[in-house]
């Protein structure tokens, strides 16, 4: 959320704090969002939804959201690089890529409101690969602290290791209301499904 937006836009008005309350009509265009039909970073969102209020609210959800949406990027972290710019006032992404756009030097708000999924970031091994001593090499240094404390501290992400601290200017998930119950698999599963609905949106 832009700060400076917000004052111009809606003084000193409490910040929203949940999904729900996006849907106000004082909103309109002032909402920055990708398309979850192609983008990952607004399919985590809809999927933790649907997980948590259904696939049909969910998506009754997203026919009222849509009229304050201003665009529908395809690029996950353009939201709120536009509303850095003060091209509107909210923009719905990852933490990570709000805080380390806040520490760029933008008047940056973030808000987890309940029901937020979220994404880890993976490393494996491909099976009969071309080096697979190597591979495993590599797969032993990345479950050691260093490299963890190297990616966190310039993506402001949370390590699943708790032996990795929370870099300085992050958030630790655990103080939000995040959907702690948010289940990957399941989302990977429903997105054809999903996405498929939400393409018919208008």
């Amino acid at each position: 959320m832009n700060e400076n937006r917000w004052k111009e836009k809606f003084g000193d008005a409490p910040y929203p704090q949940s999904f729900k309350e996006l849907t106000d009509p004082k909103f309109k265009g002032e909402i920055g969002m990708s398309d979850p039909a192609t983008s990952g970073t607004a399919y985590t969102a809809v999927a933790s939804l649907a997980q948590v209020w259904g696939d049909d609210e969910m998506l009754n959800y997203m026919k009222e959201l849509l009229p304050n949406l201003k665009e529908r990027p395809k690029s996950g972290i353009e939201p709120i690089q536009k509303a850095a710019k003060g091209e509107y006032t909210i923009g719905i992404t990852f933490l990570g890529d709000q805080l380390k756009i806040k520490y760029q030097g933008n008047p940056i708000t973030s808000i987890v409101p309940e029901a937020a999924g979220y994404e880890v970031g993976a490393l494996s091994i491909v099976k009969n690969g071309p080096n697979t001593e190597a591979a495993k090499k590599l797969m032993d240094y990345m479950l050691t602290n260093e490299p963890g404390e190297i990616y966190t501290q310039s993506a402001y992400a949370v390590s699943v290791k708790a032996s990795v601290p929370i870099p300085e200017g992050g958030i630790d998930i655990k103080s939000t209301n995040y959907n702690s119950s948010y289940d990957l698999l399941k989302a990977a599963e429903q997105r054809k499904e999903l996405q498929s609905a939400l393409k018919d949106l208008k």
